[in-house]
Order: structure tokens, then sequence, then C-alpha cells
């Protein structure tokens, strides 16, 4: 007996030191996987919410700077499986962008252990310090990083009508604070419980403005539109190349600037090495452009004859020599008078022997006049060499109503495009291109475009998914294709903008909100009795 009694807390302490150690060893194990799975390429639905909530239990076992080396070393890592093929960049640039999205990644992590050594306890300001600072961190993301809303908490979420209809509020935010604030609540609860009638009045008052968002953002996703008579539009689009814009996927070794030697590759000849033309190969050269324009002028064509009033070509479709561009611009002029359709025409014009094309659209009106040319503001670093536009998103009356215009990647840039709705716009086209990897990712954030302005929004994309979304982000039509010509997409689109919180104060309206909260989850010192 007097032995049993003696080793019996010895076998606790053991039995205890080898359960510390396991789950040491396991939690961070498992905050790397959920954390890998919960964005980017990898983006499963569980591991959104899981990864956070991980991360900072981890934190609460190891309250220091070793904490939060590991979740810095979790991010990091799950980053470089997570992102690649979405960020077209050569290795050491990956890398590097990798090591800043991590730092900049764990500062919520960072927030929510500081407010709780300020304040000396977990409260309610307390749960609010992670939630605030992911909001934050996502704003000034999308303000600083020439990816703008890309690696956003939501996009990795699957479509949801009821949370998408939020964006018309609080853009991104929303959905951010819902899964920030989630961890922190989950967090404290395994921590320490719902012993007290503070702690249940907290999470009962949470619940209730969680319920109240999501029952109205349902009730908002099944309201009708009360907008314009809906338009008929096409997107078409004429394949190019079986080679991608992203340099990474061409071998450039020793090629680029010599000429060409036949006429079987001239987008990557021209375009992507920019090689010369000998003047054996120039006619037929020629012709291969000439005849890439014939084929989307027909195509515009007999769409028109089927009836549509608005037609857009996808993102650098209609490729030109420079000294061709003025005679093509013409024959789509031409088009659009005789039809008496909106052609959004495309361009890309190419000076031989200049690195930078010009990437840009044309609304050519239903009387065959230019209502405006916009270039795109924002070329994907690192995937295409093309002069950066002006950034004003000019809105113009045509035929079908007023219009904005931007190109692929300028979506992604919510501040940017909010020009769109101030400018008073009943219509927003985003002609596009995408590859392999990024689909239907990339096209699903438009959505989210749509729900923020209350724009109805026609995406036409020549390698990916072409989309409609009306004025809530709702979609209508879609169609996907990569590389070879298919059928135009055909469907008709409500015109009409319906006002919006966010359209009319940006991430502003969220961004100020988060540093105040951030700021009072650091209001009061450490209590002296604690």
């Amino acid at each position: 007996m007097y032995k049993s009694t003696t080793l019996q807390p010895k076998f606790e302490l053991a039995q205890t030191v080898m359960s510390n150690t396991l789950v040491g060893l396991l939690l961070p194990v498992a905050a790397l996987l959920a954390q890998t799975f919960a964005s980017g390429r990898l983006a499963v639905t569980p591991a959104v919410w899981l990864a956070p909530l991980l991360l900072l239990v981890l934190l609460d076992r190891l309250p220091n700077w070793r904490g939060l080396a590991l979740i810095y070393g979790a991010i990091f890592v799950a980053f470089l499986l997570q992102w690649d093929g979405y960020i077209p960049a050569p290795r050491p640039i990956y890398v590097a962008v990798a090591v800043g999205y991590a730092l900049v990644s764990t500062l919520p992590s960072a927030a929510h252990l500081l407010s709780i050594f300020m304040r000396g306890r977990t409260d309610a300001l307390t749960l609010l310090a992670f939630p605030a600072a992911l909001v934050l961190v996502e704003w000034l993301t999308r303000a600083l990083s020439p990816y703008g809303s890309w690696g956003a908490t939501v996009y990795a979420l699957p479509r949801s009508e009821a949370l998408l209809q939020l964006g018309s509020l609080f853009g991104l935010a929303a959905p951010a604070a819902a899964v920030g604030g989630a961890a922190a609540i989950g967090a404290w609860l395994l921590r320490d419980g719902l012993g007290s009638n503070r702690n249940r009045r907290v999470l009962v008052a949470l619940a209730s403005i969680a319920l109240v968002a999501w029952s109205w953002g349902a009730w908002r996703a099944r309201t009708s539109l009360s907008l314009q008579p809906s338009v008929a539009v096409s997107t078409v689009f004429v394949p190019i190349s079986d080679k991608s814009i992203i340099f990474g996927e061409v071998d450039w070794a020793g090629q680029v600037g010599k000429p060409m030697t036949a006429t079987d590759q001239v987008f990557l000849d021209l375009y992507l090495l920019n090689k010369t033309i000998p003047a054996a190969l120039e006619s037929d050269v020629r012709a291969w452009f000439v005849a890439k324009q014939e084929a989307l002028l027909v195509a515009s064509e007999q769409e028109a004859a089927l009836g549509s009033k608005l037609i857009v070509w996808s993102e650098g479709n209609g490729v030109a020599l420079f000294d061709q561009e003025a005679a093509f611009i013409a024959r789509a002029q031409a088009l659009a008078k005789s039809r008496g359709v909106v052609l959004v025409m495309t361009l890309n014009t190419k000076r031989v022997g200049e690195t930078l094309s010009q990437n840009k659209a044309l609304i050519i009106d239903a009387d065959g006049e230019i209502r405006t040319s916009f270039g795109k503001a924002k070329p994907v670093p690192g995937a295409e060499n093309s002069f950066a536009g002006t950034g004003i998103v000019a809105v113009v009356t045509t035929a079908v109503g007023r219009i904005a215009g931007v190109i692929c990647f300028d979506a992604d840039h919510p501040e940017l495009i909010r020009q769109a709705a101030i400018g008073g716009a009943d219509l927003l086209i985003v002609p596009a291109y995408d590859w392999p990897d990024i689909d239907p990712y990339h096209a699903e954030m438009a959505a989210w475009r749509a729900s923020e302005l209350g724009l109805p929004i026609v995406r036409s994309a020549s390698s990916g998914q072409s989309a409609v979304f009306d004025a809530k982000g709702r979609l209508i039509a879609a169609s996907d294709a990569f590389g070879a010509a298919g059928p135009a997409m055909r469907t008709r689109v409500p015109i009409g903008r319906i006002p919006t919180l966010y359209a009319m104060i940006g991430d502003f309206g969220t961004g100020v909100p988060a540093v105040l909260l951030l700021a009072a989850a650091f209001l009061r010192r450490r209590n002296r009795e604690v």
C-alpha cells in the first residue's frame, strides 16, 4: 500500500508530461495542415475556419515569442504550398513574397497576444483583437500589395448568397471578421469555458449579431431586383496561342530578340520572346494577325445576327501590329454601326522591337463612335509585358446604358473599380484572361465586386470562366473554355445599379472601425489584483 500511494503521484505526473508533450508535438502539425488548406488552390471550407482557431490555441499554450514563431513558420510553409501556380513569379521572388506575407499574416495573432497582456485577462474586448486585426491586415494588404485582394479570407469559402450580400455593406471585411471572430471565441471557450454568467452573456451577444447579419443577407439574396429591362449580351473570343502569358512556361534562354524562323508561334515569338520579323516572313506574319482579326469580327457579326445588343471580347484577344490598329478599329466601328450593337473591342497592339505592348479596350457605341478607350491599370506582376493604364475608370453613356470597363486583374482591386459606381455606371465590363490554376477562383472574385458596388458585371475570358453576375453578385450565366474556340456565351443581363454602402464609403468604412476596435482591445492595462 505504501509503495502504491508513493508511486501514484509520480505516475500521474508522467502521464501529464507525456500528454503535454504529445499535444505540444501534434498541435503545431495540426495548425500547419489546417493553414495549408485554408487558402489558395488547396482551400477547403473546414480548414478556413479551423486554421485560425488552431493558431490561437497554439498561442494560448505558448503565449510568447516562441508561439508567434511557430505561427509564422506554419503560415510561411503553407503559403509556399497553397499559392504555387497562382503567383506567376520566379522562385526567389515567390519565396520573398511568402516571407513578407507570412510576417503580415502573423500580426493578428500578435495583436491577440498583446491584447491579453495589456488587459491582464480574456474578456469581451480581447476577443475583438484578432478579428479586428485580421480585417485591418486584409484592408492594408488590398491597398498596398500589387496583388490587391488576392488571398482575402472570403475567396477560400464556398459561394454563399447570404454572406455575399454583406459585401454591399462591408466589402471583404464581413467574412474576415466572421472567421476571425469565430476563432477568437473558440479559443476562449476551449481555455475558459462557459463557467461564468459573463462568459455566457458575451457568447449570446456575439451569436446574436452573427445571426442578425446572416438573416439579413439571406433575406436580401432572395429579394428581386427592380432594374431596367435586360440586354442580350454575348462574350466571344478566338484562340491566339497554346502558350500562356505566364513567362515561367517559356524557355527564354538564347531566344529573346532573335529573328523569327517560322510563323507557327507568332504570339510566343513576338509578344513573349520579342523576336524580330525577317523580311521573308513579314507577309505571312501580317496575314496571321489579319486572320485573327477577321475571326473576331466574323464571330461578332454572328452574335449580332442572333440578336445580341452587347458584344464583349476577351482580354487582349484583338491582336494587331501597331500599323494595323487603325484599320482594325475602323472595321470594328463599321460592324457596330451596321448592326446597331455596342461592341467592347479589346486590343493587344505590338510594336516590333518594343518589350511592352498595349493592352486596352474600346467601348464602341451602336452608332459606331468610340465612347472611351481604357488601358489595363494593373498588369499582373511577373506575368505580362504591357504598359500600365492611367487607372481612371471612365463611365460612358451607350445605347444599352451607362457602362464602365476595366481589364482582368484590375477587378481584383476594389478601390480602383469603385470609381465605376461613384461615376454612376449601370454595368461593369471586365474582359479577362485566366490560366488553368486560377480557374474558377478568379472568376468567383468578380461576384464580390458586383455585390460591393451594386453593379451587374459581364466578364469575358478567353481562357477560364466567362461569367455574368447581377447587381447583387448572383450568378446569371457562366462558361468555361481553355485554348480552343467554342460557342459564345449568350445570356441576358439586367442593366442598372442599386445603391450600396460599400460603394459610397469603400474600405474606409471598415478600416477605421477596425482600428478603433483594435485600440479598444488594448485600452486598459493589467489590473493589480490579477
